[in-house]
């Protein structure tokens, strides 16, 4: 049986059949407002609830007035917030030595392809073999360490489909695969499941996005 974190949300944890999972990694993926970033910061509170730290690799510049109604009462201290300004520093963020100590439990990148637009303008080969990097580096740190590692990415639009950019790489890379949706209630999403090693793809959540987060 697969250990899970759950996200706080019962929907999303009953899709997932009890949370992210943990030794692996999981992509959100959806347009802006969808709840992708909140859910991040929701992951983060309930590792460090559990005693343990979050490592949030902030590439989009996070609201920490969204941090703050989300975690609540819990503590902060725990919440280390990397911030790279382009590609070669999130690399570097990928390998600071505070992402693989015992007592980190999720590795949160919020967003994994925020830079890779501009750096694949500057130099294409140089962005592809870089990115891969970055995507190994988190898949060996999930693999032999017990932590979730959670990423969101930006999105665009090929023939009528919703796809991360940069996505080949990050779909084939990532064990879970979600898409958050807008619904037509100002509040209501959708979570919806892509991809999986252990469920059924294409299953539908609803959820709610409050000040507290997602419900």
């Amino acid at each position: 049986m697969l250990e899970r974190l759950s996200t706080g949300c019962r929907g999303l944890d009953e899709q997932l059949e009890g949370g992210i999972e943990i030794g692996a990694s999981t992509l959100a993926y959806g347009e802006p407002g969808s709840g992708k970033t909140s859910l991040a910061i929701q992951l983060s509170k309930k590792v460090i609830s559990s005693g343990k730290k979050s490592i949030f690799i902030d590439t989009e510049g996070v609201s920490f007035e969204r941090i703050k109604q989300i975690f609540g009462e819990t503590n902060t201290a725990d919440l280390i917030i990397l911030e790279p300004k382009d590609q070669g520093e999130l690399y570097q963020s990928i390998s600071d030595p505070r992402l693989i100590q015992p007592d980190v439990g999720i590795i949160v990148v919020d967003t994994i392809n925020a830079h890779t637009r501009l750096a694949y303008a500057l130099d294409k080969e140089g962005c592809e073999a870089q990115f891969l990097k970055i995507l190994m580096a988190l898949q060996n740190i999930s693999i032999n360490l017990p932590m979730s590692i959670f990423m969101t990415a930006q999105i665009f639009e090929r023939n009528g489909e919703i796809e991360p950019y940069f996505g080949r790489t990050l779909v084939y890379m990532a064990k879970t695969l979600l898409l958050f949706e807008k619904g037509e209630a100002p509040s209501l999403r959708h979570s919806r499941l892509m991809k999986h090693r252990s469920i059924a793809e294409g299953s539908v959540s609803d959820f709610l996005l409050t000040d507290q987060g997602l419900e």
